[in-house]
């Protein structure tokens, strides 16, 4: 299974992103987030943000276990350009590009179908049939006229959206 994460408009130059990004394909996320944290480059900063993003998208959406995760490949594609330009002699003006990065990151695992033990049990509970009860969140309470879906109940006239700002009515 791949597990995707991706970084847009990193104000850094491509070519400068891909000397950091050169030397992480292959590596554990562990000793990925290490190399990282130990270079000096500008550009490991926001790529080690990435890696953890990338590592709690697999945690929480798929229940993989960081330790079983290895930088399968990543990806640094040009951005947009800000263009600008410099005043020079006799009235001309040269181009500048400032050049930015979108980085795509994708983890594999070591071995598939290692879970952690939390969705185990919530796979068991589920095939048993012994589905706890919904609890109503906070959120409800202090929403005022909403529903169990987070929507306000259509009355006199108040449009049917969802509520943002849940606070206590007084």
């Amino acid at each position: 299974m791949n597990i995707e994460a991706h970084l847009n408009t990193l104000h850094i130059s491509p070519r400068k992103v891909r000397v950091v990004v050169g030397m992480l394909p292959g590596l554990s996320v562990r000793e990925a987030e290490h190399q990282l944290d130990r270079e000096l480059r500008r550009a490991a900063l926001p790529l080690r943000k990435l890696l953890l993003s990338a590592v709690s998208n697999a945690e929480h959406n798929f229940h993989a276990v960081p330790e079983n995760l290895v930088v399968a490949r990543v990806v640094v594609n040009e951005g947009k350009k800000l263009k600008r330009w410099m005043p020079r002699a006799q009235g001309r003006a040269t181009p500048i590009w400032k050049r930015m990065s979108r980085v795509s990151l994708f983890l594999r695992e070591v071995t598939p179908g290692v879970r952690t033990e939390t969705s185990l049990k919530k796979t068991e509970n589920k095939k048993k049939g012994n589905s706890s009860s919904r609890k109503r969140s906070k959120s409800s309470s202090f929403s005022g006229g909403t529903n169990e879906s987070g929507y306000r109940k259509k009355g006199s006239g108040a449009r049917a959206s969802r509520s943002i700002f849940h606070r206590k009515s007084v």
